[in-house]
């Protein structure tokens, strides 16, 4: 148990240090949000990032998404992505 702690303790001491936990979770939120709508904006005009075929981007993202709708609590982010039917096909 202590261990998890030790670990915790380090994440979030990272995180603080990269500036991420010094954003509220609404803050986050805005934040994510700019993105998911410029991934929108290029599924929009295809199945894919870059056009009609996979590319590194897709393989870049595709994972993200997929990790995201994928926690195991529930959170408003993974439930923004799990809902958007651009976002999650």
């Amino acid at each position: 148990m202590r261990w998890c702690y030790i670990q915790r303790s380090k994440m979030l001491c990272g995180l603080h240090a990269h500036g991420i936990a010094r954003f509220s979770a609404s803050e986050r939120l805005a934040r994510v949000e700019e993105d998911l709508r410029a991934i929108q904006t290029c599924l929009w005009q295809g199945s894919f990032l870059m056009g009609n075929r996979p590319r590194s981007a897709d393989l870049s993202v595709a994972p993200m998404l997929a990790a995201i709708r994928a926690t195991p609590v529930a959170a408003p982010l993974a439930r923004r992505v799990a809902e958007d039917a651009q976002l999650s096909d």
